[in-house]
């Protein structure tokens, strides 16, 4: 290949920085230019406008460079939401909120990094996004009420299933941190729901972490309709950590942290009232995959129930995990757990060991990378993030 003597056109980017806040231009430049090796080439003076955020060289305006992490989209209300968030969903682009607001429509696929900058969002009718497409929605609060009712066009359809979540209604190769959703959430009186309460269904690597979970689930006498604290479905390979729950869910399946478990959940707690037959502490169904260090100290009306699973299949791992006494472990398959206790009351174990530091020594035990640690609070044991 012979030696490039001239460019013709080419892109010039200029990256600065104001107040801590980095702006990005770039320009088009047009024109044959020579090349030659040692020779630095004067392309102007260039003039910054703080007042606008502008940068030009006397004849021509530079464009800025938004969407990046160090200067990110700005977020503000449900204007912003429409015309900005919704056209970029797609750009692999960086957007922050910077104000509470309330939406009415959520973004269809997203792949971008949403930081919620600890605002909340009022979702009316809604969930945030319905897929998070190999994204991350971080340090955002959303909140719903009972006076609408979760409909087919809110959520995600996998076959004749419907599923729900506040911040994603499925994650595929995404991550959900520290985020906190509050308020009730009510299902149609017929369908086949699977609410959870941040995320829908976790797939392909998915992780969510240090995120949390309260208020009342309202199955509106829909019998096939189930909710898990966290999640609904936690497929092989994905991941909830350092998570809880509270609340009330009023439905014959329901549980503390998610529905169905193929993955892992760890590190993590529910004091959950659950009212139906057939409802799980921690987990619905676990039928593959990892259970570690999470305990259950809500409360369980109905039959069929058991304090961490209602069913534990063969080759599933339940390990250093507790529950209330007078509770069964599990309902089916409690033979496939070790090393699980019940608690006396919310900080002691059966037997009179702190469950504070046995949760902080299992972390170590059990090498779980990225685990918080755990403290009394309230008369409480609970993670501190």
């Amino acid at each position: 290949m012979p030696a490039i003597d001239n460019i013709q056109t080419f892109c010039l980017t200029v990256r600065c920085h104001e107040n801590g806040n980095a702006h990005e231009y770039y320009m088009r430049k047009d024109g044959t230019t020579n090349l030659a090796e040692g020779t630095l080439y004067d392309f102007g003076t260039l003039t910054y406008q703080p007042s606008n955020h502008s940068l030009a060289d006397g004849q021509t305006t530079y464009h800025e460079v938004i969407g990046t992490e160090g200067n990110p989209y700005l977020i503000a209300n449900n204007n912003d939401w429409t015309n900005i968030a919704m056209p970029h969903a797609l750009d692999h682009a960086y957007f922050r909120i910077t104000g509470n607001f309330t939406i009415t429509t959520a973004i269809p696929e997203f792949n971008g990094v949403l930081d919620g900058n600890a605002y909340t969002i009022t979702l009316n009718k809604t969930s945030l996004i319905r897929h998070l497409n190999g994204g991350m929605v971080k340090h955002l609060n959303t909140e719903t009420n009972s006076s609408w009712t979760i409909i087919e066009d809110s959520c995600i359809a996998e076959g004749n299933t419907y599923y729900f979540g506040p911040i994603a209604c499925k994650c595929s190769s995404a991550t959900i941190l520290q985020c906190q959703h509050n308020g009730a959430m009510k299902v149609k009186s017929s369908g086949t729901y699977r609410t959870g309460g941040i995320c829908g269904i976790a797939t392909d690597n998915s992780l969510i972490d240090k995120c949390s979970s309260s208020g009342d689930f309202i199955n509106n006498n829909n019998t096939s309709a189930r909710f898990g604290g966290i999640a609904a479905s936690v497929a092989m390979s994905s991941e909830i950590i350092n998570c809880y729950s509270k609340g009330t869910a009023n439905s014959k399946y329901s549980c503390g942290l998610a529905l169905n478990v193929e993955g892992s959940v760890k590190n993590s707690y529910s004091m959950m009232v659950l009212n139906g037959d057939n409802c799980g502490g921690c987990i619905l169904t676990h039928t593959a995959g990892t259970i570690q260090n999470c305990y259950f100290y809500g409360t369980l009306s109905g039959g069929n129930s058991g304090g961490i699973c209602r069913t534990i299949q063969p080759g599933a791992q339940v390990s250093y995990c507790y529950y209330k006494y007078g509770y069964s472990l599990s309902n089916s398959g409690s033979s496939y757990a070790t090393n699980c206790n019940t608690m006396s009351n919310p900080t002691t174990l059966t037997g009179g060991a702190s469950l504070c530091t046995t949760l902080n020594s299992n972390i170590a035990t059990l090498s779980i990378d990225g685990a918080a640690s755990w403290v009394v609070s309230g008369g409480e044991v609970k993670l501190s993030f």
